[in-house]
């Protein structure tokens, strides 16, 4: 045995992520010992067998240093690059709106990019297998967090906000960083009772965000839940009648939104039957969707429209033109080929999102990043939609694009987390795996015919 561990010892010298070490010694070792098994059922003894199946892997050396390439941080950078992007043609968007704005400040805008920024390269580099101990904390840290929050200024009599070194936000939108502790357990979830335990655990940061209130964020929040529980069930090995599952999910989700329909304020609902007609009240919830009819109704293929109301622009005629109807702005502003490629940019950043997620090994990083992809996927396409009339006026901005502070650090936290998670992609193993057991789909070496294959660009 000592020839075996000096001989992984060797390889690990070479390999300068230790977080692998062990993953490797333990299949170099596996595959010794079947080399050697091979080499004493053809008569040979222990010592000589074990020489030779040590000798037959490889140069120690040529190994360690393939294997270290191999089992680098990554980064994913079409992501990074798609991320810079639509964050520039919003900061160039909110530069040049602001000058015929008062609804921008400028400065500000910066100086929570700048935060952004940070937040997003701090949670990137930051090694996400860390948060899996730490469930039960960002838990009752975030349910905290909402129950103060319920204590803050309200705004309109209804929007509760906590005020932190001059700047506003609402605590509502941490509700999304219960997918934390929502991946550990969907990892652990084996049995029909730990999917109703993950519910009811859900429920009640979801029943404090209801009290600021924030349906929008549940209504994410809630798809979010479903979907990636719906996928736990999918990859499950163990589960039966899964079809069953996803056909009574599906008749929650419906159940949920009737009752919720009933049971929400009454402005609420003015906003949803404004969505079927917003004619039907000009002057009230119909206002927004039908000024920004108006507003994509004369705007130019390209350059500004030369439309007004009454003598007023866009911001004076619509409050919300900086954030839940950025869009709308944009496409006033610089035209409709602007504003469809700024969509085809996002398009293109959603799919992207999901290819990477697909690739993910490690269990509890799948369902973390899928949570995160989820999160902001919903946000956008809701976003996007309301800007066209095609979902109901929501307090919801357009990710990276709109005028916004804590919503836009918020949203660069997300995709750090899926960048960590890709980061770490051929570091962290897929999951646990019982003593001796080989691991079939990651695994780098396999033996055939008596000879040893190492596939070094194995993923």
């Amino acid at each position: 045995m000592n020839k075996i561990s000096a001989f992984l010892d060797q390889i690990c010298l070479h390999i300068s992520c230790k977080a692998v070490h062990s993953e490797v010694r333990q299949e170099l070792s596996e595959h010794i010992d079947e080399l050697k098994d091979t080499y004493l059922s053809e008569g040979l003894n222990e010592d000589e067998a074990l020489n030779k199946a040590i000798a037959a892997m490889g140069d120690a050396d040529v190994i360690g240093t393939r294997l270290d390439k191999q089992h680098r941080p990554q980064i994913e950078w079409s992501l990074l690059l798609l991320t810079v992007l639509i964050a520039l043609f919003g900061g160039a968007a909110m530069y040049f709106i602001g000058q015929d704005s008062g609804q921008i400040q400028f400065p500000r805008y910066l100086f929570f990019s700048g935060v952004g920024l940070a937040v997003l390269l701090s949670v990137t580099m930051f090694d996400y297998t860390k948060l899996f101990k730490l469930s039960w904390f960002f838990y009752a840290a975030v349910n905290l967090i909402l129950i103060l929050g319920l204590f803050g200024a309200r705004i309109n009599g209804s929007h509760r906000v906590v005020y932190f070194a001059g700047y506003g936000f609402s605590p509502a939108g941490l509700l999304h960083f219960t997918i934390i502790p929502l991946s550990v357990w969907l990892c652990r979830a084996e049995r029909w009772s730990d999917f109703i335990k993950l519910f009811l655990l859900a429920a009640f940061p979801m029943v404090l965000t209801a009290l600021y209130p924030s349906m929008i964020n549940i209504l994410i929040f809630a798809v979010m839940l479903l979907v990636s529980a719906a996928v736990a069930v999918l990859k499950s090995n163990t589960l039966q009648n899964k079809k069953q599952y996803i056909l009574i999910c599906c008749l929650f989700l419906l159940l949920a939104a009737v009752i919720g329909f009933f049971l929400m304020p009454e402005y609420l609902r003015a906003k949803l039957r404004a969505f079927i007609d917003y004619n039907a009240d000009p002057l009230g919830a119909g206002y927004l969707p039908m000024t920004a009819q108006k507003w994509l109704m004369a705007s130019k293929p390209i350059g500004a429209t030369n439309f007004d109301i009454l003598g007023a622009p866009i911001d004076r005629t619509m409050p919300n033109a900086a954030n839940e109807y950025v869009l709308v702005n944009i496409i006033t502003k610089f035209g409709w080929i602007a504003g469809l490629f700024l969509v085809a940019v996002v398009i293109v950043f959603l799919v992207r999102l999901f290819l990477t997620v697909s690739k993910v090994k490690n269990r509890f990083g799948f369902f973390l990043s899928l949570s995160a992809c989820l999160v902001l996927t919903i946000k956008f396409v809701f976003s996007i939609l309301m800007n066209f009339n095609l979902f109901p006026f929501a307090d919801l901005s357009v990710p990276l694009i709109s005028y916004g502070g804590a919503d836009y650090c918020v949203t660069m936290a997300l995709i750090g987390i899926i960048l960590s998670v890709w980061r770490r992609n051929n570091i962290v193993p897929a999951g646990k795996r019982k003593t001796g057991q080989m691991k079939e789909k990651n695994k780098f070496l396999s033996f055939h015919d008596g000879k040893l294959i190492i596939d070094f660009k194995k993923k």
